[in-house]
Formats: C-alpha cells, sequence, structure tokens
C-alpha cells in the first residue's frame, strides 16, 4: 500500500503597492518670475513687435496657481500683461493688452 505524503504549499502573493500619482515640482518664487516676464514678452512681441517686461514684481501664489500683472509704458501706449499658470509652470494663461490713451478734447 502506498502512502500519500502531501507537502505543505508555500502561496507567496506579492502585490504592488498603488502607485501615488507624480506631483510636479512647484516652481520658485524666483523661477516663476523668470516665466512670467518669457510669457509676457513672447506674447508682447507677437502681438506688438516689442519686449517691455524686462523686470517686475513677483508673482503671487494665489489657489495653488501664480498670478502676475504688471503695466508698462511703450511709446505712446502702455501694455499690460496678465499671466498665471499652475504650480509646476504648465496650463499658462496669457494675456497682453495695449492701452492707448487719448486725450479728452471737450465735454
Amino acid at each position: 500500500m502506498k502512502t500519500l505524503v502531501f507537502l505543505p504549499l508555500l502561496l507567496l502573493i506579492v502585490g504592488c503597492a498603488a502607485t501615488v500619482p507624480h506631483k510636479a515640482a512647484s516652481l520658485s518664487p524666483e523661477r516663476a518670475k523668470l516665466l512670467v516676464l518669457r510669457l509676457a514678452n513672447d506674447k508682447a512681441q507677437a502681438l506688438y513687435q516689442c519686449q517691455p517686461f524686462q523686470d517686475g514684481t513677483t508673482p503671487q501664489l494665489i489657489d495653488s496657481r501664480w498670478i502676475w500683472t504688471e503695466r508698462r509704458g511703450h511709446g505712446k501706449a502702455d501694455l499690460e500683461a496678465q499671466v498665471s499658470f499652475d504650480l509646476d509652470g504648465s496650463a499658462p494663461n496669457v494675456d497682453v493688452l495695449l492701452l492707448w490713451y487719448k486725450p479728452l478734447e471737450k465735454f
């Protein structure tokens, strides 16, 4: 008569940890300032053939977005730039407006 031998079966389950979405690094205030200046000047160059934003204030971090507004004189007009983007510099929104002032002659 044969004897059946049962060997213990070792079951090894290897699991994968849930991957955490990669969070892009936030820009420092200095890097954010360089980016707003480049974006504003690129847009001003495309629209008005000038790059008046050479220095300015540091953008403000508001609700997880960098926000920056600046106005510069250019000839007889002003250019106003409004730039915003996500913490890591993605999803930029850039507006540059030409503000032309004409004095009132009479009321």
